[in-house]
């Protein structure tokens, strides 16, 4: 049986947040994850607010934040700020995460005042508030005039270097940014397959010396070729991507950088990674594998939370429970009988406007389109919280020793709002203080 002072179900961003938070406070955590969840299939950049609530792109990230809390009263920042400044527990909250990957070998770049335009390996851009250095060099405003090489390699599938190419020119004439050349080349090289190379294998393989040598040969003629100020990568590496990029750089004389890349995201893997043994390190303990599926209570207090491992299950005993479980991908949601329901404590759910749910089949809560423009309604759905992400229910606080973070949370829709990290990374942080607060 476990036995601790913090019980935090799920290991994503949130998760560990949350952890890292509770244990600063001095308190015993644990965490509990059944295995990677929708942080793992991240970009791995921090995004805080990308969108308006009318959906038009912000380059003000706090500005974005102060007009979603004027016009969303059931969004997670609008619940925070109803306490305390929103904007210092997203700041206090991002310093966290960057200072513990940063202690990891996991930089980044940026600041929370405003947005920048990244490009990504679709032909495409996303906007993000804080991002991983080694993408620096392609934020959009840093490649006026500049000539661009956009490199794959043959075996590596879901990547066409030519239709990226083509795609950041198209994008960068609707901001303004006028790419004096942007051109695409595909790289065989003798230890490539020809096929199903993942994002994955690529960057294992750049992480070795002699994969490396063999690059910036092939790199340096490329530049040449074209007389290439800036070089776009699918990835620069696992492990040694800040000595991958310096060798490229210094080979080739041009700058090198990596793209925004979506699932499966090596930055995100490095994240992921760096945050985790962040956690260790202040001594929370990590168990995968264990999948919570049901609970004890008596009156308004969890007393423990049933855990499944290779079909066996054992209860696990906290004075606080902090549930982030995240939404689909990571499990906290699950459909029931066409409906949607929440996987461990069987809570009350919500949509994005602060409605119960009360039983819709979750046909009823997707739109027409399978993209719309304003996001599907199920994206919105989750868990009602107050200012300590304690759950409630009609404004009654449902469990006293349960808290919620992350993407579980209902009132908003990280997918329409470019919100994601930053909403999990606040709420996380404000569930860690409040956790150990309770269990004093």
């Amino acid at each position: 049986m476990i036995e601790t002072d913090v019980l935090v179900i799920g290991g994503g961003v949130a998760g560990l947040l949350a952890a890292a938070k509770a244990a600063d406070e001095g308190v015993e955590v644990v965490i509990v994850d059944r295995g990677s969840g929708a942080s793992y299939q991240s970009s791995g950049v921090i995004d805080v607010m990308g969108c308006l609530p009318e959906g038009e792109i912000t380059l003000s990230p706090l500005e974005g934040v102060t007009q979603t809390i004027e016009c969303l009263p059931q969004h997670p920042y609008s619940v925070i700020s109803s306490e305390r400044s929103v904007a210092d527990v997203i700041k206090e909250a991002t310093k966290c995460l960057l200072d513990m990957a940063s202690t990891h070998e996991v930089r980044f770049d940026g600041n929370i005042e405003k947005n920048v335009i990244l490009l990504n390996t679709i032909g495409s851009f996303k906007i993000t508030c804080f991002y991983q250095s080694t993408m620096s060099g392609g934020t959009l405003n840093k490649l006026d005039g500049a000539s661009l090489l956009v490199v794959g390699f043959n075996g590596l599938a879901g990547f066409n270097p030519r239709f990226c190419a083509s795609g950041f020119k198209h994008f960068a004439s609707k901001f303004n940014v006028e790419l004096r050349k942007a051109d695409g080349v595909k790289l065989s090289l003798p230890a490539l397959r020809d096929f199903n190379l993942t994002f994955i294998e690529l960057a294992r393989m750049i992480d070795k010396d002699e994969f490396r040598e063999i690059l910036a040969k092939k790199l340096r003629d490329e530049t040449v070729k074209g007389n290439t100020s800036h070089i776009a990568l699918p990835t620069l590496g696992l492990r040694k991507h800040y000595e991958s990029m310096r060798i490229l750089r210094e080979e080739t004389e041009a700058e090198v950088f990596e793209l925004v890349s979506p699932p499966p995201s090596v930055p995100a893997q490095r994240l992921m990674r760096a945050l985790e043994e962040g956690v260790a390190e202040k001594g929370v303990r990590i168990l995968r594998g264990y999948k919570a599926v049901g609970f004890k209570s008596e009156g308004r207090r969890v007393m423990s939370v049933i855990l499944d491992s290779g079909g066996k299950h054992f209860p696990a005993k906290a004075g606080a429970y902090i549930l982030a479980t995240g939404k689909f991908i990571g499990g906290g949601l699950v459909e029931e009988e066409d409906k949607v329901k929440e996987a461990v404590f069987n809570l009350p759910l919500y949509d994005e406007r602060g409605k119960a749910l009360r039983g819709q089949k979750i046909p009823r809560l997707l739109a027409r389109s399978p993209f719309p423009q304003g996001g599907h309604p199920l994206m919105g759905c989750g868990v009602k919280v107050n200012a300590q992400m304690k759950p409630v229910v009609e404004g009654e606080v449902v469990y006293e020793n349960l808290f919620v973070a992350g993407s579980l949370i209902s009132g908003y829709s990280y997918v329409r709002e470019k919100s994601g990290m930053g909403v999990a990374t606040a709420t996380g942080y404000v569930a860690g203080i409040s956790a150990a607060i309770y269990v004093g």
